[in-house]
C-alpha cells in the first residue's frame, strides 16, 4: 500500500465518523505502506502527504516514536473551524474506589478518603468477590498519591517508590527474620500477597500455620514503624483470599478477626469488598465513569479509550500515552506561544500547565497573544488601609482574566493545602482590579480526580469571597490539563455531593468467638463405621451443645494406620462447630537446633488465635515418644518439653488437641498422664457390617459421579453390599476407598467388567491374596495388646481375634 492509499482510508474513516478524528496505531502504519527509503525519510514523506491532505496526527510522529503508539490523525480544517470555540466543561464524577468496592457507610467511605488525603499510614483488606482485576491499579493509585505527597515536601526522588513482598525477608540459618537495612524506605507499599493471605485465613496444615505466625509478626514489626517510628505515609495491602474461596471453608470469623487484630495495631485499616465478581459485571455506565476517572487521573481527558480493554490494562496505556505526550511536548510547542511564557525557578509542570493555558486562552477563547501576559505585576491601592497591593498573576488577560497556577509542590505537611490555597489567593486578590471577570484554577488532574471534594469547596468560598471584594458577577473556573490537546479543561463539580457532617466513629468489631457458628461440611454422618468411637465423641459434642466446657487436655486416637483417625478427627472438630488444624512431624522438625520447638509454639499460637479450634496431631509417637528412649538426644528432648508447655495452656484458649498414633505405648508418660491427653480412645478397623456401611457409602457416591457423566449405574443391593463386607477380611476403610477407585476408572472407561458382581469380588480376593491390605496380622495383634493395656474392651476385639485367627 502507498502512502496516499492510506491517506485515502484515514480520510474515509474520518468522513464516516462526522468529521471528527479516527486512531490508527504506528505498527500498523509501517506494516501496511510499503517504503523504499529509509524510516526517517518514510516519516518525512509521510508528514508531507498529511500536510497536502489538510491532515494532522497527535501526537507528533517522528522517528523515535514506539511502534505500538495510537496516532489520532484529523483534518486542519475541523481544528480551525472551532478554534475559537470555548472548551466544554467536564463532568466530575466519584473516584474507582467508590465505584469499585463496598463501604460500610458514605462514612466510612469519607474517612477512607480522608485517610488518603493524609500523611498517615494506611492498611487496607482486599477481598475480592471471585477475579482479582483491580489490585494492580490500587498499587498504581495509592503510587499516584505517594508521588503527590513527596511534591508536597519538594522531593521529586521518584526511583525511591517500591513495593516490597515482606516474604522476602532474608533469615539466619535458624529461619529467624533479619530485615534488611532497606526494607524501611519512605513512602512504600508493602505487600502481602494472596499466597500469604491464603496460609493465614485458609490454611489448615503445620506449613501453613507457621507461615501465618511469620505473618502475624512482620505485621507486628510493621505496626511498630506505623505507630511509633514513622511520621511518613506508606501503605500496606493486604490480598485476601476470594469471598467464594473463604466461604467454602467456613473462614469468615478468621478473617474478620484478623482485621479486628489488625485494626487495633494499625493506626488506619480499610476492607476493600468488590461489588462485581469480574470485570464483565460491571454495569456499562459504571465502567465508563471509572475510565472518565481514570482518564482525568492520568490527565488526557478526551482520550478515546477502548471500554472493553481490562482495567489494568486500560491503566497502563494511559500511563504511557501521557508520558509520550509528556516527552513529545515541546515538539509540538507553537513558538509564537511559547516566546509567551515566563518563568523563574518553577518546575516542568508549571511550565506545561502555562503553555496549556496560553493555547487554551489563544486558541479557544480567542484573545490575541498580544493581550495575554505573563508573570505580570498589577496593583490596586486600598483606602481603608492607605496601602498599594501588588500582585504577579501566572497568567493575565486585560485585567478580565487571570489565571492562577497550583502544582501544590512545597506544600508544608502539618497544614490543610486547600486551607493554604485559599488563603495565598486572597492575599494575591488584594491586587487584582475590580474590572476581573473571571478566575482560573489550573491545578494538576490527579488533583482534580482524587481531591475534588476540597476543590469543590474551594470554588465556592473563592467565589463567594472574591465576589464581596471585586466584581460581584466574577466567576471562579478549576480547570486541569488535557496533556494530548495541550488545552486546560473546565470542570464541572455538579455530580460531585459533599461529605455529610462528621459521624460518631464505631470502635472495630472483634469477633465473638463461639463453637457451632460455622457451618457444617464434613459430618459424622459421612463418616461410615466407627460406631462406638462416635458414640463416645457425641456425649463431648452435646456436652458442648449444653454449654459446658469440655474439661479436657486431649484427646488421642491410637489405632491401626488406614483406619479413620484424621477423617474422624475432621468430622468431630465440624461437629463441634471448631476451625481445624492438622500437623505432622514433617511440618516441624528442622535441622537446626531449637527450630523445631519454636515451630511447635507457632502452630499452637495460631491455634490459639483462632479459637474455638481444634489442633489434631498426626503421628504423634515420633513427635511425643519417650524421654527415657537412650537413643533420644537433647534437642528431641527439648521439643517434647515444648510440647508439654503448650498443652498445658490449650484449655483456657478454648482449642482441643487431638493426638493419633498408632503406637500408645512409645508416648513418654507426662503426656498421657491427666491434664495432658485425658482421654484415650481406641480406633477399631471396621468389622464386616461397617466393611458393608463404607462400600455401600463409596459405590453411592460413584453412581451419582457416573449419572452426572451419563454413564451406565452399578445396579448393586443391600445383599450385596453385606456380602462384601463379609469377604473383605481384614480390609480397612482406605482399603475400600482403593478398590473403588478402580472400579471408578473401569466405569468411566466403559470397560464391560465394571458392572460385574463377579469380578468385584474377585478383585477384592485377589487385593487380600497379593498382600495389597494396609494391616498385617503382626500389627493388629500388637493393637490389641495395646487396647488391653489400657483397659480398653470391646466386642470389636474378639471380633479381630476370629478374622485374623489370633
Amino acid at each position: 500500500m502507498k502512502i496516499q492509499t492510506f491517506i485515502q482510508t484515514i480520510l474515509q474513516s474520518i468522513q464516516r465518523t462526522s468529521g471528527k478524528s479516527t486512531r490508527r496505531k504506528l505498527s500498523t502504519l509501517v506494516d501496511k505502506i510499503n517504503f523504499d527509503q529509509d524510516y526517517p525519510a518514510f516519516i518525512e514523506a509521510f508528514h508531507d502527504a498529511l500536510q497536502k491532505n489538510n491532515l494532522e496526527v497527535s501526537p507528533a510522529l517522528t522517528a523515535d516514536t514506539p511502534k505500538d503508539s495510537w496516532l489520532s490523525f484529523r483534518l486542519q480544517a475541523t481544528v480551525q473551524t472551532t478554534q475559537t470555540q470555548p472548551l466544554a466543561p467536564l463532568e466530575v464524577v466519584d473516584d474507582f474506589f467508590k465505584h469499585l468496592f463496598e463501604f460500610e457507610s458514605p462514612e466510612a467511605y469519607e474517612q477512607f478518603q480522608a485517610t488518603l488525603d493524609s500523611f498517615s499510614p494506611l492498611a487496607l483488606f482486599i477481598i475480592p468477590e471471585e477475579d482479582d482485576f483491580y489490585s494492580e491499579i490500587i498499587e498504581k493509585i495509592l503510587s499516584f498519591e505517594l508521588l503527590r505527597k513527596r511534591q508536597y515536601r519538594s522531593d521529586f526522588k521518584i526511583g525511591d517508590i517500591g513495593q516490597i513482598e515482606l516474604t522476602q525477608f532474608d533469615t539466619d540459618k535458624s529461619g529467624n527474620d533479619q530485615p534488611s537495612n532497606n526494607v524501611w524506605t519512605f513512602y512504600d507499599i508493602y505487600n502481602f500477597s494472596q499466597k500469604n493471605l491464603e496460609q493465614v485465613v485458609l490454611g489448615e496444615n503445620g506449613a501453613a500455620l507457621i507461615q501465618a505466625e511469620h505473618f502475624h509478626n512482620r505485621f507486628n514489626q510493621l505496626a511498630l514503624y506505623a505507630n511509633k517510628y514513622y511520621s511518613d505515609p506508606f501503605y500496606v495491602l493486604f490480598k485476601c483470599p476470594t469471598r467464594a474461596q473463604i466461604e467454602a471453608k467456613n473462614r469468615e470469623d478468621v478473617l474478620e478477626n484478623l482485621i479486628a487484630q489488625v485494626s487495633q495495631k494499625f493506626p488506619h485499616v480499610f476492607t476493600l469488598r468488590c461489588k462485581y465478581a469480574r470485570q464483565s459485571d460491571i454495569p456499562a455506565n459504571v465502567l465508563e465513569a471509572i475510565y472518565q476517572h481514570f482518564q482525568l487521573l492520568l490527565e488526557l481527558p478526551h482520550y478515546a479509550l477502548d471500554h472493553s480493554l481490562p482495567l489494568s490494562n486500560a491503566f497502563s496505556l494511559l500511563q504511557k500515552t501521557q508520558k509520550l505526550a509528556e516527552s513529545q511536548l515541546l515538539l509540538q510547542m507553537n513558538p509564537a506561544i511559547f516566546n509567551r511564557m515566563q518563568w523563574n525557578y518553577e518546575n516542568d509542570e508549571f511550565l506545561y500547565l502555562q503553555y496549556f493555558t496560553l493555547n487554551t486562552l489563544h486558541q479557544h477563547q480567542g484573545y490575541p497573544l498580544e493581550e495575554i501576559s505573563t508573570n505580570s505585576n498589577i496593583s490596586r491601592y486600598h483606602a481603608d488601609e492607605d496601602y498599594e497591593f501588588s500582585s504577579n498573576p501566572d497568567v493575565m488577560v486585560k485585567n478580565e482574566v487571570i489565571v492562577e497556577i497550583k502544582t501544590l509542590s512545597q506544600k508544608i505537611r502539618d497544614k490543610n493545602i486547600y486551607l493554604d490555597l485559599i488563603s495565598s489567593i486572597k492575599n494575591e486578590s488584594k491586587g487584582w482590579k475590580k474590572s476581573l471577570k473571571e478566575l482560573w484554577l489550573v491545578i494538576p488532574g490527579f488533583e482534580a480526580a482524587r481531591n475534588y471534594y476540597q476543590l469543590k469547596k474551594t470554588q465556592e468560598v473563592l467565589q463567594i469571597s472574591l465576589r464581596q471584594t471585586l466584581n460581584k458577577r466574577l466567576k471562579v473556573k478549576v480547570l486541569a490539563p488535557d496533556y494530548a490537546q495541550h488545552v486546560v479543561v473546565p470542570l464541572n463539580f455538579q455530580k460531585v455531593t459533599l461529605p455529610s457532617p462528621i459521624a460518631q466513629v464505631a470502635p472495630p468489631k472483634i469477633p465473638q468467638q463461639s463453637a457451632k457458628s460455622k457451618r457444617k461440611t464434613l459430618s459424622f454422618a459421612q463418616v461410615k463405621g466407627l460406631h462406638e468411637e462416635k458414640l463416645i465423641l457425641q456425649d463431648l459434642i452435646q456436652l458442648q451443645d449444653d454449654h459446658h466446657q469440655l474439661g479436657l487436655g486431649g484427646i488421642i486416637f491410637y489405632g491401626l494406620s488406614g483406619c479413620g483417625k484424621t477423617y474422624l478427627s475432621h468430622a468431630f472438630a465440624n461437629e463441634l462447630g471448631r476451625h481445624f488444624f492438622t500437623f505432622s512431624p514433617a511440618d516441624i522438625q528442622s535441622m537446626w537446633i531449637g527450630q523445631t520447638q519454636k515451630n511447635i509454639k507457632d502452630i499452637f499460637s495460631q491455634a490459639f488465635s483462632k479459637s474455638p479450634s481444634m489442633l489434631f496431631m498426626d503421628e504423634l509417637e515420633s513427635i511425643g515418644f519417650s524421654r527415657n528412649n537412650p537413643q533420644a538426644h537433647t534437642d528431641q528432648k527439648a521439643t517434647i518439653n515444648q510440647l508439654l508447655i503448650e498443652m498445658n495452656n490449650i484449655d483456657e484458649n478454648n482449642v482441643l488437641v487431638v493426638g493419633a498414633t498408632n503406637k500408645i505405648s512409645q508416648l513418654d508418660a507426662a503426656l498421657k498422664r491427666s491434664g495432658r491427653f485425658d482421654l484415650k480412645i481406641p480406633i477399631f478397623p471396621p468389622n464386616s457390617q461397617e466393611r458393608a456401611e463404607i462400600f455401600q457409602y463409596y459405590i453411592e457416591k460413584l453412581n451419582e459421579e457416573l449419572t452426572q457423566k451419563q454413564r451406565n449405574a452399578l445396579e448393586m443391593d443391600q445383599v450385596f453390599f453385606n456380602y462384601l463386607g463379609e469377604e473383605s477380611i481384614g480390609l480397612t476403610s482406605s482399603d475400600i476407598k482403593t478398590l473403588i477407585n478402580r472400579l471408578r476408572i473401569d466405569a468411566l472407561l466403559k470397560k464391560t467388567t465394571a458392572a460385574s458382581k463377579d469380578h468385584l469380588i474377585t478383585r477384592i480376593k485377589r487385593f487380600i491374596r497379593d498382600g495389597q491390605r494396609t494391616l498385617k496380622k503382626d500389627d493388629v495383634q500388637e493393637f490389641i495388646n495395646e487396647c488391653e493395656r489400657n483397659d480398653q474392651y470391646s466386642p470389636k476385639i474378639e471380633f479381630l481375634r476370629d478374622e485374623w485367627n489370633i
